[in-house]
């Protein structure tokens, strides 16, 4: 589901529920390393959906996401709220981590239906999955 700041899930979803969602058409899972005494989540990509913008950009499996649009994503939450604050055919700047090398990606987000979204969140949530949403 969307989260946006600070606002609660049932607002968010309440925001996005009449129109289409971007889509970026990836799977992630999150990371956690440590750095120093502090624990920092990372996003990895685990999947990359073929045909989605992800993959005519040349996103990867094991590709680290290290900030979009020049924000730093400390985790799933911030990953999700960026991309659902995006209307469908907005394009953003993906900084990725493949290895020892940093890629930037200019991404034009795809369109995805508010009605799939809500039948993938209502299946996910029955099944218990909480692997992440392609976006």
């Amino acid at each position: 589901m969307c989260a946006l700041g600070g606002l609660d899930r049932s607002n968010a979803w309440r925001s996005v529920q009449n129109r289409s969602v971007a889509y970026l058409g990836i799977l992630w899972k999150p990371q956690t390393r440590l750095n120093g005494s502090k624990s920092i989540e990372q996003i990895v990509v685990d999947r990359v959906i073929q045909k989605s913008p992800a993959e005519r950009a040349g996103v990867q499996v094991g590709d680290r996401v290290r900030s979009i649009d020049g924000l730093v994503i400390d985790g799933h939450a911030d990953l999700s709220a960026l991309i659902c604050a995006k209307l469908p055919g907005a394009t953003l700047a993906l900084e990725l981590q493949r290895g020892d090398k940093k890629l930037s990606l200019k991404i034009v987000l795809g369109e995805r239906q508010i009605a799939a979204f809500k039948l993938r969140a209502m299946s996910e949530s029955r099944s218990g999955s909480s692997a992440g949403d392609p976006r």
